[in-house]
């Protein structure tokens, strides 16, 4: 049963414990987000170390809690890797630990020493000779870095910890691993990543990044890796491999000019095996846009079906990067479906028509929906029928957006929610489109069908622009137009963590309030 004064949470590798600056939140932040409560860090845990977490919903739970810690009523324990030979199977370190400037430092001489931790041997890697152990340490007292600094001192240093003496390594693994309390108020066990149950595969780096990327979603969005859900496995984490997890099948991509060595192609097929993914297809993405994309391997189905919440889409492998939906959007086409209740919707841009399924399952008025490509709007109309929707109740249109939106201005439609997600570049018979060059009078014609409070969301992925930079150009369309812009955050962190670095921007753009 859910104790109301505070949350047991499960950490993610790569995510601080709380924000760094206002475009990086931290996990707390992103529970809050999540839960929609306000929440209260008992203790911390560094980016890199995954596991258990407790935060209070109040101060006066929070202050309980910290109490219990600083009492010692409440047992930690954390697993780590090391590269380093144990010198025993158990051992107890002591030190006093104070901090000098920016340094942490421990001093294992100290006649009066502040912390101790206790030291078990788990497993090896099982090679001979052996390289890579798994180690159990119980800090009994809560000193900033105490695992890391007494593992230095015990000569067997955390693998990746640089700061205290480790290998090299693409991030160090630590993992807390329990939390409880004598009197059974608190009991809290989270499984370590994959990669503490194959330390010989630490040998691969590029795998064990995939494994450890995968050990993120599964921390963040248990919910989605449902077999029947959508969810980026892999983003951009270092690799050339990009996944998505479209329900039971996986849409993977090698972003390289070289196909995957064979090498490459085995741990591929590895991270799928460890993961319980059978239906997956490769598929080689060339830099080079003269470069044709080829599949590499693939065990999926040329078409299947899968959710995203309660919607259900058709995919496609045969169609390049998206095989019917760009799941950056998850959140937008959410906020579509609960912002679109008897308003005249227009899907500009519009792929598959993910936006129009979403507007007419949240009861909008009307859905129009505009691509160019004539493929693709029969798509959409597939998906309206998968999810129930008759498509003859609703109007599609293949033709360019942005002659659509001239025709709308002399048939006088008008728009209450404009979603338009604009490719970076286009080509069509007539013109080319450019979304650095064309967003202004893109903008212009949106304004000139949308409602008195109307709204448009506009979202680009363009990579040459940051988000500070589509502010200003924003900015410099918006206040001549006499409209007021907004940018929408990022919380899906089954792709960027730091928003300052999202391909993704997003804005809510509306007419000024004539108070």
């Amino acid at each position: 049963m859910a104790n109301p004064d505070y949350i047991l949470a499960n950490k993610p590798s790569g995510v601080a414990s709380h924000r760094v600056s206002p475009e990086k939140p931290g996990f707390c932040e992103w529970l809050e987000n999540k839960m929609a409560q306000e929440l209260y860090i008992v203790h911390r845990l560094d980016k890199e170390t995954s596991g258990c977490m407790i935060l209070a919903t109040s101060p006066e739970a929070a202050a309980r809690l910290t109490e219990k810690f600083t009492a010692r009523q409440i047992k930690k324990k954390y697993i780590f890797i090391t590269d380093r030979q144990p010198q025993k199977q158990e051992w107890v370190v002591e030190s006093e630990i104070l901090k000098d400037g920016k340094v942490m430092l421990s001093k294992t001489a100290a006649k009066e020493p502040n912390s101790r931790t206790e030291f078990r041997v788990i497993k090896n890697d099982g090679k001979k000779p052996v390289k890579y152990h798994l180690i159990e340490a119980s800090p009994c007292s809560g000193k900033t870095h105490q695992i890391r600094l007494h593992a230095r001192d015990s000569h067997v240093p955390l693998l990746g910890d640089t700061v205290y003496g480790g290998t090299a390594f693409p991030h160090f693994f630590l993992h807390s691993h329990s939390l409880s309390t004598d009197d059974g108020e608190i009991s809290h066990t989270t499984t370590w990543p994959i990669i503490y149950d194959h330390l010989e595969l630490l040998s691969r780096p590029q795998l064990c990044q995939w494994l450890m990327s995968y050990d993120r979603r599964l921390r963040l969005y248990p919910e989605l890796l449902a077999d029947e859900q959508c969810l980026r496995l892999i983003h951009n984490e270092g690799t050339p491999l990009r996944a998505d997890k479209l329900g039971n099948t996986v849409h993977a991509g090698w972003w390289d000019d070289h196909t995957p060595t064979r090498e490459e192609l085995a741990d591929v097929r590895l991270f799928f095996e460890l993961t319980g993914i059978t239906n997956w297809s490769l598929q080689n993405y060339k830099k080079q846009k003269t470069q044709a994309s080829n599949i590499v391997a693939t065990t999926a189905p040329p078409t299947w079906r899968a959710f995203e919440n309660e919607a259900c889409f058709e995919f496609r492998q045969d169609v390049g990067s998206s095989p019917g939906l760009f799941l950056d959007q998850r959140n937008q086409r959410h906020w579509t479906r609960g912002n679109s209740k008897n308003k005249r919707v227009l899907n500009l841009f519009a792929y598959t028509g993910g936006f129009s399924v979403m507007a007419a399952l949240g009861g909008a008025e009307s859905v129009v929906t505009v691509d160019l490509s004539k493929k693709y709007v029969e798509w959409a109309k597939d998906n309206f029928r998968i999810n129930g929707l008759q498509p003859e109740n609703y109007r599609f249109y293949d033709m360019d957006s942005q002659e659509y939106l001239k025709y709308a201005l002399k048939k006088e439609h008008t728009y209450d929610l404009i979603i338009c997600d604009p490719p970076s570049f286009s080509r069509n018979k007539n013109q080319t489109f450019q979304v650095d060059r064309d967003f202004k009078a893109l903008i212009q014609k949106m304004k000139s069908v949308l409602s008195p409070a109307g709204l448009i969301v506009f979202s680009t992925n363009f990579e040459q622009w940051d988000g500070t930079t589509w502010e200003r150009s924003l900015d410099s369309i918006c206040k001549p137009e006499k409209l007021e812009f907004t940018r929408i955050f990022s919380w899906q962190w089954d792709f960027e963590v730091d928003n300052s670095a999202c391909l993704m921007k997003a804005f809510q753009i509306r007419k000024e309030r004539m108070d």
